[in-house]
C-alpha cells in the first residue's frame, strides 16, 4: 500500500464546490483544513501503487476547478 498526503492551496471562495469534488474521489481517506499555513488543505490519499496515487492525484485532484496548487508526499508501508 502507498500512502499520499497531498497538500493543496485553492481559490477560498470556490471551497464549497471543491468539498464536494473531493468527496467523490474514491482514494482520499481523510481531509484536513489548514487554518493557519502556506497551503489549504492536507488529504489523505490510500492507494495500491504509486501508478493509481500518481493517477489520484494528476487526473482528479489537480483537475478540481478552484485548486491552485498541490504537493505530494508519498510514504511506503
Amino acid at each position: 500500500m502507498v500512502i499520499g498526503y497531498v497538500l493543496m492551496d485553492i481559490d477560498l471562495d470556490k471551497r464549497k464546490h471543491i468539498e464536494s469534488e473531493i468527496k467523490k474521489i474514491e482514494y482520499i481517506t481523510e481531509t484536513f483544513f489548514v487554518q493557519y499555513g502556506e497551503m489549504d488543505y492536507v488529504l489523505k490519499v490510500e492507494a495500491d501503487d504509486f501508478a493509481s496515487l500518481g493517477q489520484a492525484v494528476m487526473e482528479k485532484i489537480r483537475y478540481i476547478d478552484g485548486v491552485t496548487d498541490t504537493k505530494t508526499l508519498t510514504c511506503v508501508l
